[in-house]
């Protein structure tokens, strides 16, 4: 909504650079969550390119004697700072015990230091964050990569992920076998789900539990 009145102000204004600029932004942010930033960012600085700054005062004035746009104004500031302060305050919450599998990690560090992990979507980054000498098979950078085959790496490691998860047998006996795959990092979940369902079913075995996280290993 912000880019689309925006791009309708530089319209009316026949900005057509900034329009351009505008568009680009939107398409990005349509294509993936991680790019809403930029588009915010952009439109904002579209904005206040065209507040003439020779009315300063007169705003001033405004905001003096008007109550409600005082409030209206004082409530958007804080909604934008809770907008930024609650993905930092989460992003800076690796340690948390509760949040990520910081117990199940260290075990596996220690129990299991050469191993080949299929890991929870949510997990990747805590994975490049606190094992980043070992391979993850998936991150939340990984939906929107597309390439040609890399030997070794999937191209859209998002579908198999998705595909896997939602307890698809052969597609996990493809990827276990070419990547020799060896352990599950997964969020504790009643066994009852299908992905559960079927490691259960395979012979792969608990290793490790605890109130985050559940390791599960190939069985000799």
């Amino acid at each position: 909504l912000l880019a689309t009145a925006t791009i309708t102000w530089a319209t009316f204004k026949k900005n057509w650079v900034a329009i351009l600029v505008l568009s680009l932004c939107s398409l990005a942010g349509i294509s993936s969550v991680r790019n809403l930033p930029l588009v915010i960012f952009v439109s904002v600085s579209v904005l206040l390119a065209y507040l003439p700054t020779s009315n300063w005062q007169r705003y001033q004035q405004i905001l003096e004697h008007d109550k409600s746009l005082r409030t209206a104004l004082r409530t958007l500031i804080f909604a934008a700072i809770i907008t930024l302060i609650w993905p930092l305050a989460k992003t800076l919450a690796f340690t948390r015990q509760n949040t990520y599998p910081v117990s199940a990690v260290s075990t596996i560090q220690k129990s299991y230091p050469g191993a080949v992990i299929f890991n929870h979507y949510d997990w990747g980054g805590y994975l490049d964050f606190a094992r980043p000498e070992g391979k993850v098979f998936i991150d939340g950078r990984m939906p929107s990569w597309r390439g040609a085959p890399v030997p070794g790496e999937l191209t859209f490691a998002h579908l198999d992920w998705i595909g896997i998860s939602q307890g698809n047998s052969a597609l996990f006996d493809k990827d276990v076998a070419e990547f020799h795959i060896d352990t599950i990092l997964w969020q504790l979940e009643t066994p009852t789900t299908p992905f559960l369902t079927m490691l259960k079913a395979k012979g792969w075995q608990t290793v490790y539990s605890d109130d985050v996280a559940v390791i599960y290993r190939k069985s000799s």
